[in-house]
């Protein structure tokens, strides 16, 4: 029999997810195709074994946006969460641009302290506008899918929520020491991490009586009709 009918059943009965087994056997095919062997996973009986576990066990994303009540609970619990005044500026300013930026969590925080050279930069961001409507413009040149290195700009403005995401911004580089480097990092201009990031945010999530298994760094960008839904639109 196919091996590799067998190892789909295999990871199936293991309760692997089918996107999992989908995954692995990516893998297993690109490895034969760069070496000019033949694909083992492109026989119909494992299209069919593929198939029908998506079927009996569909892939279901738990994961549910941030609203905007849920973000101004956020940003209301930081100043009783984090003593540190820097703290409080650098991380309402960091929650409040990924969340109108759509900006993945990797684009503006790093995996540690010193790989940095990917995620945005001060130089990538530019304030303009008027006193009435200030603007932001985010400059993207390191992102996913960017084969060829085009900057991609996306501007925003205040934003649904109580707290500015404008002036949260210019309240943190202010606060800041000016120099260049990634946009988002501590006081002594170490970059901000993805492991920082992830623990304040569970933090937040506890201290606000939120499900931490259900709100992940990827409810920032999630949809627009889950991240706009609480903003009120004219019936067309």
């Amino acid at each position: 029999m196919d091996h590799i009918a067998l190892f789909v059943a295999y990871l199936f009965n293991k309760k692997y997810a089918a996107k999992t087994i989908s995954t692995y056997l990516s893998a297993i095919s690109f490895l034969h195709k760069v070496n000019a062997f033949v694909d083992p996973t492109e026989t119909f009986l494992v299209h069919k074994l593929v198939a029908g576990a998506y079927r009996i066990s569909p892939c279901i994303d738990m994961r549910i946006p941030l609203t905007v009540p849920v973000l101004n609970n956020l940003v209301t619990a930081i100043p009783l969460l984090f003593p540190n005044s820097y703290e409080q500026v650098m991380l309402k300013a960091l929650v409040l641009f990924l969340f109108n930026s759509l900006a993945r969590v990797g684009e503006a925080v790093a995996i540690n302290a010193t790989v940095g050279n990917h995620v945005l930069q001060l130089d990538n961001v530019e304030f303009s506008g008027n006193e009435q409507m200030p603007t932001v413009s985010v400059s993207f040149r390191h992102f996913e899918h960017n084969v060829g290195g085009s900057p991609h700009t996306v501007s925003f403005s205040h934003g649904p929520t109580r707290e500015s995401a404008v002036q949260t911004s210019s309240f943190y580089l202010k606060a800041g020491t000016g120099f260049p480097g990634a946009l988002f990092c501590f006081r002594d201009r170490s970059t901000v991490t993805r492991s920082y990031f992830d623990v304040s945010l569970k933090k937040l999530l506890v201290f606000c009586h939120l499900d931490t298994s259900r709100y992940k760094d990827h409810s920032f960008r999630m949809p627009f009709a889950g991240i706009f839904a609480h903003i009120p639109r004219p019936l067309l």
